[in-house]
């Protein structure tokens, strides 16, 4: 009897992605004049105008990968056989896991958020005439992108091949051979991308005019013009997050402000095993028994690629964002990772 038992065993599992995309209001126009009055009148303006552009992009990724994969081919038993050759063939054994995480993006683009244009005209007012225009313009851009990842990767990988037994077997040829035992092990983590492009502008443009008063005319304009841009950008990456109470004790939780991080980022035990086969008290034939085996193999890659900011102004426009896949500067050889499955790796 040959008992074979082959598994390939993968599992992907991809996270929350978000892009996001803000383009605030246009530019706002205003026109203040103060004209034609008569003498020895008190004319005035005072105009305060303010604009506040937020924009505020939260991501929170709580992923768990938990994998056990085995694949095992043998533990066959030829004993007692007598007359005839005795031979034994097993399959390969192969476990394949593959892992990708992928989470949390924010893009934003802000664009003529705060242009104020303000034309300010005093003209042709009478004699001893008091005109005053008062401009107090405040102009606030305030952006926050925050980016909180929580990745725990756990796998148990297994292959054996072997365990085989032929033994008090008289009169014939004594033969095994054995197949392959191979585990492949891919995890990918990608989080927290944040990209934010400024270009508001946020054009003050103020032209102010005094002309053709009369005698004695008092004429005046003041302006307090502000222009504030503030950008925070904010990641969090935990990997392997886990929490301990004092006492003892713990466990797992979404959130790891609970207590203190205790687990490994990538926790991961892969083996690949061949042999332990017995040919024992075979008798009977010139020949002495023959035994080959497979080889062992066990192929680990883990890339960790977390928090990335970028902040531009001038009007570049938005990024050609990258592929939040494995080709997204981690290296995962795909092409190993199938030629270890399928045996045709060089």
């Amino acid at each position: 009897m040959t008992k074979l038992q082959k598994k390939i065993a993968t599992a992907i599992a991809t996270g929350a992605l978000l892009f996001q995309t803000v383009i605030p209001v246009l530019a706002q126009s205003t026109t203040l004049v103060i004209s034609g009055n008569g003498a020895e009148t008190d004319n005035d303006i005072n105009l305060s105008q303010t604009t506040t552009t937020t924009v505020v992009q939260n991501n929170v990724a709580n992923i768990s990968n938990n994998v056990d994969a085995d694949a095992e081919t043998g533990e066959n038993d030829q004993n007692y056989n007598t007359g005839g050759p005795v031979s034994l063939t097993t399959g390969d054994a192969t476990t394949g896991v593959a892992i990708s995480n992928t989470a949390n993006s924010n893009v934003a683009e802000v664009s003529g958020c705060c242009d104020v244009d303000v034309d300010v005209e005093i003209s042709d007012n009478g004699y001893k005439s008091d005109n005053t225009a008062n401009l107090k313009l405040d102009n606030s851009t305030a952006l926050f992108q925050n980016n909180y990842a929580y990745i725990k990767n756990e796998v148990d990988a297994e292959s054996e091949t072997g365990e085989n037994d032929q033994n008090y077997n008289t009169g014939g040829p004594v033969s095994l051979e054995t197949g392959d035992a191979t585990t492949v092990v891919g995890i990918d983590n990608l989080a927290n991308f944040n990209f934010a492009d400024l270009n508001c502008g946020c054009l003050l443009d103020v032209v102010a005019k005094i002309a053709g008063n009369g005698y004695n005319a008092d004429s005046d304009i003041s302006a307090a013009l502000l222009d504030t841009k503030a950008a925070f950008q904010t990641n969090s990456y935990v990997c392997g997050y886990g929490y301990q109470f004092p006492w003892g004790g713990g466990g797992d939780l979404s959130f790891p402000w609970y207590g203190y991080q205790k687990k490994a980022c990538n926790d991961v035990d892969a083996e690949a095993e061949t042999g332990e086969n017995d040919q024992n008290k075979n008798t009977g034939h010139s020949a002495d028994p023959s035994m080959e085996t497979g080889d062992a193999t066990t192929w680990v890659d883990i890339e960790n690629t977390a928090n990335s900011n970028v902040l531009i102004e001038g009007g570049l426009g938005l990024p050609e964002l990258p592929d939040f896949d494995f080709e997204f500067d981690l290296g995962f050889n795909w092409l190993l990772w199938w030629g270890l499955l399928s045996g045709n790796s060089s």
